[in-house]
């Protein structure tokens, strides 16, 4: 669970970085974060870096893109 929490951490700041650190957030969606204690590793490591959010309902990318529109056009006010 560490070494996998690990890769998932590594995973979302390379993203982050892709988009030049402009990420204010990441959505935890899907059955693998059902796991607590992953959750709990994964949450530690980013929650100083930016927004962590866990998603239990079913979600498609046109509707995560909307909640992070709709984030950061907040943020921007």
């Amino acid at each position: 669970i560490h070494k996998g929490a690990d890769e998932l951490v590594y995973l979302v700041l390379n993203c982050s970085k892709l988009i030049n650190g402009r990420s204010p957030c990441v959505v935890l969606h899907g059955s693998v974060f059902k796991q607590e204690t992953l959750i709990e590793f994964v949450k530690k490591r980013l929650i100083e870096l930016m927004n962590v959010y866990l998603s239990d309902k079913r979600i498609d990318l046109e509707a995560a893109n909307q909640i992070y529109e709709k984030y950061t056009d907040q943020k921007e006010v």
